[in-house]
């Protein structure tokens, strides 16, 4: 719908080029003809479009608030616009000087929905684009072409506008401020992985493997290396304990699963080959799915919902003891339950209905009560659940299966819908961020798998959300969990059908924050379009042909209540993209310095131990305490050990450009090899090292171009050969040179394999980025102790111990990246 403001005809939006810029030259007697002003008008409107597009980019400046007719009777065809300014992608100017009422069911699109029959729900979006149109028509005086007197042409082009209306506009893609995630490693080949469970505190990872497998797989999150232990029956859910020595399995019954309840078997975790310390009938259980919750805290109660019949079991604590535990106590919801989650302070839980929209909240410290809370959206079908903890009371987020969406909900007086989003395909699973601030939903298309975002932190705020694209992760998928640090997602799938499976556990890499990569994104190239683009104002969701346009109210309207009263709702925030001014954001970073970001930030570390206080004094006349005496010193606990040996030089510097290789020499001082070289402060078993090469190992970036453009970042370990080595260093802990010797040695040497490709190529510095892993666990001293692998991390305030600390710790896997020299 067009609004030029005159009644001549419209010329429609010129192209988007910018061309090169030309300037008139003036000089005395030159002739200027239509030609001359009209470059001379260009240059300048094309200077002020590639300034506009390039130093400022699109968006909505000001204004342009979309809202309801004043009249009520007209609210079923006419939405209004206000006065503002926008700049749309070619860097056109925008201006809207009056509100405008704009008849929404004129535009064909619209109309062409009133034609549709059923009770399918549309989005519509109002948008502006620019115009230019001819206006004030004068005769044309030497007109050749001309067929008579009255040839006309217009005296002056009006920059106006024009609204028109997007009905199911695409997905939008996604925000630049998502997390990122990238697939970074598998762990095993085994399938179906069904289910893991994680204990941060212990590097233990736990995977509940099916098919003819039945096992409980123990991994060490630190190498990822996996140890099998057999199940008596397959397996189906499992969860471990908040101190990490219990691991609790469901398991179908040993003897005809479809008629016999299904067990808890409650396993030791310090050895899982041992029979389970008990195995217990779960009541109602037959054939039906099991979900377990742990009450966090010294709490600690194992609670378990059947799915089928709505029961909840709650074991006590005695349940990880060897005598026979107490039986449970039962919380009866009356209805199937599709999730199951204890708060942060473990008073309450919440479990999510398999057959309504219910969610039942129930008191753990006064079991049976409950209450069955209707908040979400009429039709919403719970197919996951999980607790949203930060330092403010406890949120819920809530997959929908029945409207493939999310739903983040608050329970208090009243109980709040803080926000819903619509995700790509039906949700499986789901996992929070610490901190509260992002949802990873895994969802799923048929046996494919999908991890998609979404920004908890937004909606709580009530600002629009769109879930990230999704990032496609092992076929067959049922569960995501995430990391204690958020840095990484643990995803099991089940593989693709029949032999040979490609089932495991997906370890994702998550980047929560990548706001220094954003002014970067000019290296990429300018911000360009092709032709001129509608600026969207406003979003209005779930729209049926003869609705009223309403405005949304604080807090927003029901959408079922709407849905009854045939009421859509106007979204000024949704789809609309900002151009704020310098002054606004100048004024934003003034109000940042004043009073900071707000709300609720990620809680902080632990703040080291305090100082002792000092002693009181001596009672007297019975007023103060006597001094207490010191207690004996305890035994040594398997903390920190003195004397451990610790690597102590490399041939390398961490994270830094222009290292080259060193040369390996032998007995004779000849030069056999080129590689790195890594130095112990004593001499360690080398043979081991080399007798399994997955110990020592280096790897390079490799991958498809495919798997590139997808995102994919892959690293694989080079071939090579692992040589005990003496080696001479710089005193700061740079190997400069080495020699090769006998195993037990200082050092151990990694020589590149010259008849390899990606050899040669690391060889040349054609290959110049490589990341080196050593697994200190199975690298021994002469002592039989492992070395201590601290040594980049030492340096971090995130490390075990500081750097020059006589205390380590046995172990672990150390890890370091740099650029090598490159050649010529």
């Amino acid at each position: 719908m067009s609004h030029p403001h005159d009644k001549t005809n419209t010329s429609g939006c010129p192209s988007c080029d910018i061309g090169m810029f030309t300037r008139n030259h003036y000089f005395t007697g030159k002739l200027l003809v239509e030609r001359d002003f009209t470059d001379e008008q260009r240059y300048h409107v094309e200077k002020l479009r590639h300034h506009n597009q390039r130093l400022h980019g699109w968006g909505v400046v000001c204004g342009l608030r979309v809202k309801q007719h004043e009249n009520p009777a007209c609210r079923g065809r006419y939405v209004c616009v206000e006065p503002g300014t926008a700049i749309d992608c070619c860097g056109r100017e925008i201006i809207v000087r009056e509100t405008e009422c704009i008849d929404l069911t004129q535009f064909e699109a619209v109309k062409a929905l009133g034609e549709q029959e059923g009770d399918e729900t549309h989005t519509l979006q109002i948008c502006v684009r620019y115009r230019e149109c001819p206006t004030e028509e004068i005769p044309v005086l030497y007109d050749e072409c001309g067929c008579d007197s009255a040839q006309c042409a217009p005296n002056r082009i009006l920059e106006s506008h024009e609204f028109s209306v997007i009905v199911d506009p695409p997905p939008a893609a996604d925000s630049l401020h998502s997390p990122k995630l990238a697939w970074d490693d598998t762990i095993g080949t085994f399938a179906p992985a069904l289910r893991v469970a994680l204990h941060a505190d212990s590097h233990r990872l736990y995977v509940l493997t099916g098919g003819n497998s039945n096992s409980i797989i123990q991994v060490n999150t630190d190498n990822h290396i996996p140890v099998a232990y057999p199940l008596p029956s397959g397996g189906l859910e499992l969860a471990v304990s908040n101190d990490g020595q219990r691991l609790y399995v469901v398991a179908e019954a040993e003897n005809d699963p479809a008629t016999n309840p299904r067990r808890l078997l409650v396993l030791d975790t310090a050895d899982l080959a041992q029979a389970p310390i008990h195995a217990l009938d779960i009541g109602g259980s037959v054939a039906s799915d099991i979900h377990l919750a742990v009450a966090p805290g010294p709490d600690g109660r194992l609670f378990a919902a059947v799915g089928e019949t709505g029961q909840v079991w709650v074991w006590g604590l005695d349940l990880n003891a060897a005598a026979a535990p107490a039986d449970p106590q039962e919380i009866p919801l009356g209805a199937g339950v599709s999730g199951l989650v204890i708060g942060s302070n473990a008073e309450y839980g919440v479990a999510s209905s398999g057959v309504d929209n219910n969610l039942h909240v129930f008191d753990i410290t006064s079991i049976p009560d409950h209450v069955a809370k209707t908040i979400l959206p009429a039709g919403a079908l719970a197919s996951a659940l999980a607790v949203v903890r930060s330092s403010g009371p406890d949120a819920f987020v809530v997959a929908d299966g029945a409207a493939n969406s999310l739903h983040l909900v608050a329970f208090g007086s009243p109980d709040v819908l803080l926000g819903s989003v619509a995700l790509a395909h039906a949700p499986a699973a789901l996992t929070v961020s610490p901190g509260g601030h992002w949802a990873y939903v895994l969802v799923r298309d048929g046996d494919q798998s999908f991890v998609q975002t979404v920004n908890l932190q937004r909606l709580r705020q009530n600002l629009p959300v769109i879930a990230g694209q999704p990032f496609e992760v092992g076929a067959g998928s049922e569960q995501v969990v995430i990391s204690a640090s958020g840095a990484r997602l643990y995803v099991p799938y089940a593989g693709a059908a029949g032999p040979p499976s490609d089932g495991g556990v997906a370890v994702v890499t998550v980047a929560e924050q990548a706001c220094d990569e954003i002014i970067w994104r000019h290296l990429d190239g300018c911000p360009d379009c092709d032709v001129p683009n509608c600026v969207v104002l406003a979003t209005i969701e779930n729209y049926d042909f003869g609705d009223l346009f309403q405005d949304q109210t604080d807090p927003p309207a029901d959408v079922a209540a709407d849905q009854t009263n045939d009421f859509v709702r106007i979204d000024n925030r949704q789809g609309r993209r900002l151009l704020p001014s310098t002054q606004v954001l100048a004024e934003m970073i003034e109000c940042l310095m004043s009073h900071g970001p707000g709300g609720a930030g990620t809680q902080g570390p632990p703040g080291p131990q305090g100082p002792a206080g000092a002693d009181g004094q001596d009672g007297q006349d019975g007023q103060n305490g006597q001094n207490g005496q010191p207690g004996e010193q305890g035994t040594a606990g398997p903390g920190l050990e003195e004397g451990l040996t610790r690597i102590r030089a490399l041939s390398w510097r961490h994270n830094t450009q222009d290292n080259p290789l060193v040369f390996i020499s032998d007995a004779t001082g000849q030069q056999f090899g080129a590689g790195l070289v890594i130095g112990f402060s004593g001499k360690v078993e080398v043979q081991d090292v080399i007798d399994a090469d997955h110990v020592f190992q280096v790897f390079v970036r490799t991958g498809t171009r495919d798997q590139q453009r997808q995102g994919l970042i892959c690293r694989c370990p080079v071939v090579g050969r692992i040589v005990p080595v003496e080696y001479t260093d710089d005193g700061a802990g740079r190997i400069i040179s080495a020699q090769a010797t006998g195993s037990p040695s200082p050092g151990a040497a990694f020589i590149f394999d010259p008849d390899t490709v990606s050899g040669r190529n690391i060889l040349n510095g054609e290959i110049n980025e490589l990341w080196v892993k050593l697994r200190c666990d199975f690298v021994l001293d002469s002592d039989g102790r492992a070395v201590d692998g601290e040594f980049v991390r030492a340096q971090l305030p995130t490390g075990d111990r500081p750097a020059g600390s006589a205390f380590g710790i046995q172990g672990g896997l150390f890890e370091s990246w740099f650029l090598q020299r490159r050649q010529g």
